[in-house]
């Protein structure tokens, strides 16, 4: 057992996941410099998880999730821009343990539509309700690690952005491709036919998630993810030549050498590929999630290229250094990939996603 495992069995034997998110949040954001910002994830948190994050911790946890390689329900992440102060984000599951897989799905529909009437406005929870009705009415659970995702990041100026992610092949009406246009059609964004179809054409992958992302006001993002191993790198050149920002450009094109990566064919290098939609934005932009284990020899690794990185081009490094000291208590694997599972390049940003515990 090694030294983080160690650690976090001692965290967890006389708590809850629950209490433990809690103590996370205050180590990154404390009380006394974000009043509002803990206290106002965890109740989002608790209200997601809350048939399983309450219970007392066994050393395990009582289902398995797709967020994370190791099929834990829950991940956080850092994005860092310029010149500002790095935001927090986290993504969970809802999940009963006493209830069966088809009636987990049914439930986790129920508890996307109450946040969304809760935190967004009336006008959305309406289109939103319709598109999650063509999910509703499994009388088995289909195969696949997931049916809808839930998460919040935390804004500047005290405000939120509900983040709900859904598989486009649950549905039981518009299964697959289908599923992304009748998303589209209902919130009223528009465009998608012929950019989708011009990714489709370099990624040659079909499509595994569609994200769906909120403010108060209404629909902010609509994200298509797709995921390749064969040829990423090369794939990644060519979506990032056609979309990207001169930022991601640059940041591709060091980490590219730091790494000494090349376009050539592999298996075993695994990127997820997000083309976001905005209502105000003629053209799409697009986002690198490089898989942390296919690219990074340890935790170790990770954290040297990121300080760099994030050194180079401006980014605040407290939070990283406040990751390893407080959250991961100084224990980074030297000899694998263990708390990180992406490193992406946004438009304007680099987002760090991790384990927690």
């Amino acid at each position: 057992m090694s030294a983080a495992d160690v650690n976090r069995k001692e965290w967890f034997s006389k708590t809850t996941v629950a209490s433990r998110f809690d103590s996370i949040l205050e180590m990154l954001y404390p009380t006394s410099v974000k009043k509002w910002m803990p206290s106002t994830l965890s109740q989002i948190f608790r209200e997601i998880t809350r048939e399983w994050s309450l219970l007392p911790w066994r050393g395990k946890y009582q289902f398995k999730s797709g967020i994370c390689p190791d099929s834990s329900p829950i991940e956080m992440s850092l994005s860092f821009t310029e010149n500002q102060e790095s935001l927090l984000r986290f993504l969970t599951q809802t999940y009963d343990p006493s209830l069966p897989r088809h009636q987990n799905l049914r439930l986790a529909r129920l508890r996307a539509l109450n946040l969304v009437k809760a935190l967004v406005n009336d006008s959305t929870f309406r289109w939103f309700d319709v598109f999650l009705k063509d999910y509703d009415g499994w009388k088995e659970a289909p195969k696949g690690n997931f049916f809808i995702w839930i998460g919040c990041e935390a804004l500047k100026a005290q405000s939120l952005k509900l983040k709900i992610y859904i598989n486009p092949w649950f549905s039981l009406k518009y299964s697959g491709f289908p599923a992304i246009v009748r998303a589209f059609e209902l919130c009223s964004i528009g465009r998608e036919g012929l950019e989708i179809g011009h990714m489709l054409q370099i990624i040659k992958r079909l499509p595994i998630i569609i994200g769906l992302d909120f403010d108060k006001p209404g629909l902010t993002d609509l994200k298509i993810y797709f995921a390749t191993r064969h040829e990423a790198v090369a794939k990644s050149e060519k979506l990032l030549e056609e979309y990207g920002t001169p930022k991601q450009k640059k940041v591709w094109d060091w980490i590219k050498s730091v790494l000494s990566l090349q376009s050539t064919n592999t298996e075993n290098q695994e990127i997820h590929f997000a083309m976001r939609f905005t209502p105000h934005q003629l053209f799409p932009t697009v986002k690198v999630n490089m898989f942390c284990q296919h690219f990074f020899s340890s935790d170790c690794h990770v954290v040297e290229t990121l300080s760099e990185g994030i050194k180079k081009f401006g980014y605040d490094l407290s939070h990283v250094k406040l990751l390893v000291d407080t959250v991961f208590n100084n224990q980074l694997d030297e000899k694998k990939v263990d708390m990180f599972n992406f490193i992406g390049i946004g438009e304007s940003k680099l987002d760090v996603y991790f384990r927690p515990w």
